[in-house]
């Protein structure tokens, strides 16, 4: 804008306070800005949003600032920084906002499996109480249809009758609305 020796007077006139001496720099570099970040995000809200936050932590920290380029190259780093401190902040929310939303879908699944479960107990209990052993020798205890069979002294023809029938039997229920 002005050249490096002007800036730094500018700029030393902003750390004494000067409020015009920032309307000046503000005049001059908030479209620019506000253009520069506009070119990243595609977003023209937020990016007024960002070029004014660059304005503001100017202002704020004017005390602070020791300017080693020219201001043009200063105001563009910090409004960069704004924008990447911006997506930071925007993509940890975002993925806090997944985290949540996976985590009430899993406490739906749980809670809709355990009414599944419930359902399921229910029907091996109304088994008929053969039929039940066999069923929760089978798929709870994990024994084969042979060993069953030799425990429970019938055929395996038998313990596959049993098991056709409760599978049946429960899946019949568990389709019913």
């Amino acid at each position: 804008m002005f050249g490096i020796v002007d800036d730094k007077r500018l700029f030393d006139a902003i750390k004494d306070n000067s409020q015009t001496a920032f309307k000046v720099v503000y005049e001059e570099y908030f479209a620019k800005l506000t253009q520069f970040i506009f070119k990243m995000s595609r977003n023209q809200n937020l990016s007024e949003e960002m070029a004014q936050q660059t304005m503001v932590k100017v202002w704020e920290q004017r005390e602070k600032i020791i300017l080693t380029t020219s201001l043009k190259s200063y105001l563009y780093k910090v409004s960069y920084h704004e924008y990447l401190m911006h997506i930071r902040k925007s993509s940890k929310f975002q993925n806090i906002e997944d985290a949540v939303i996976e985590a009430i879908d899993e406490i739906e699944d749980e809670q809709d499996n355990q009414v599944l479960l419930d359902k399921i107990r229910k029907e091996i209990d109304n088994l008929p109480p053969k039929c039940r052993e066999v069923f929760i020798l089978s798929k709870i205890n994990g024994m084969k249809y042979k060993e069953i069979a030799e425990q429970l002294n019938i055929s395996t023809k038998t313990i596959e009758s049993h098991m056709t029938k409760a599978l049946k039997q429960i899946r019949e229920a568990l389709t019913e609305k």
